[in-house]
């Protein structure tokens, strides 16, 4: 019943040629005259009562055209006394149209008003035309939802569930463009020998270990003001701001602990488990130029904590 496709009111509407069948014509040949429209149509005096209405405007109040004559609008659609008035205001000061949409049992209608003038241009009636446009609805709906995941995939490592690296870099990009002040701290944790492991045990039980340590960091981090991110194929990246030297270290220390504990097994490693090394870029906000500079900073602390034996932590201060 509701569903119409888009009209052009105007052309279905002849002003003057309705106006004039309004003050000369009997109501049921009106109403058949309307009934000819192929969309709900109605025609309200100023006051808001029907004059006249097809059947397809009455089937959706589940009246009868006939039945309306007379009523007032408010006692069917309350919901449209305000458009109503509102149409009537805007027709006085000039408008030639006004459009509003509602939502009424389950469908979204486009409610169309249009004055009828007589030869002085003085209103003497108004039109009002609903056109569905749930189906146009449930389509854009369908749209956002699927840009929304769309976005979301994008930013989201398909193995972890993380945010990617292309994430890490746009919160960058808004952490230079705030201009913010303060301490930053960033923590870049990189699986020791995992290339190693992928080419022993398959990329298959790579990403298996990968799901599981991300696991385990985004669980100890419920801190809001901790990002946690995937920014490589064996590296995660922590961010956070206004963080002591001291408790740095002591979350990289435990971070680290936390995946030496699982024991998740690589006997060809040294330690015949899965360990972390994990590369600490101590600095200010103020210090910070551009992503490129960040990340050589990181990759030579992780260098440095690797060096040093794997599974070991290295701090590097920029001030």
């Amino acid at each position: 019943m509701f569903e119409q496709e888009e009209h052009d009111i105007d052309a279905l509407i002849d002003e003057n040629q309705l106006l004039n069948f309004v003050k000369n014509t009997e109501k049921l040949t009106l109403i058949n005259l309307l009934s000819e429209l192929p969309i709900p149509t109605a025609i309200l005096d100023l006051e808001g009562r029907f004059i006249s209405s097809n059947q397809l405007f009455s089937d959706i109040y589940q009246s009868d055209a006939l039945y309306l004559i007379g009523k007032l609008l408010y006692n069917f659609a309350p919901e449209m006394t305000d458009f109503f008035k509102s149409a009537l205001s805007a027709f006085h000061q000039g408008e030639t149209r006004l459009e509003h949409e509602i939502y009424f049992k389950g469908h979204f209608l486009n409610a169309y008003f249009k004055p009828l003038k007589n030869e002085n241009q003085n209103i003497e009636a108004i039109v009002i035309v609903y056109v569905d446009v749930t189906h146009l609805k449930r389509r854009e709906r369908i749209l956002e939802l699927s840009n929304k995941r769309l976005q979301e995939n994008l930013y989201l490592d398909p193995i972890t569930g993380l945010r990617n690296k292309l994430s890490f870099s746009e919160f960058f990009e808004n952490l230079l463009i705030s201009q913010k002040t303060g301490q930053l701290s960033v923590l870049k944790i990189d699986l020791d020998d995992f290339k190693k492991f992928n080419q022993l045990y398959s990329y298959t039980e790579g990403d298996i270990v990968l799901a599981e340590v991300a696991h385990l960091l985004k669980d100890d981090l419920i801190d809001d003001q901790i990002h946690l991110f995937r920014v490589g194929s064996a590296s995660f990246m922590i961010m956070t701001e206004n963080q002591s030297e001291w408790q740095v270290l002591t979350l990289a220390e435990r971070l680290k602990q936390i995946v030496f504990e699982q024991q998740l097994l690589f006997e060809y490693s040294d330690m015949g488990r899965i360990t972390v090394s994990i590369g600490i870029l101590q600095t200010s906000l103020e210090q910070l130029t551009d992503e490129g500079a960040l990340l050589q900073h990181l990759d030579l602390a992780v260098r440095q904590a690797k060096t040093s034996g794997k599974n070991q932590i290295s701090l590097l201060k920029i001030s």
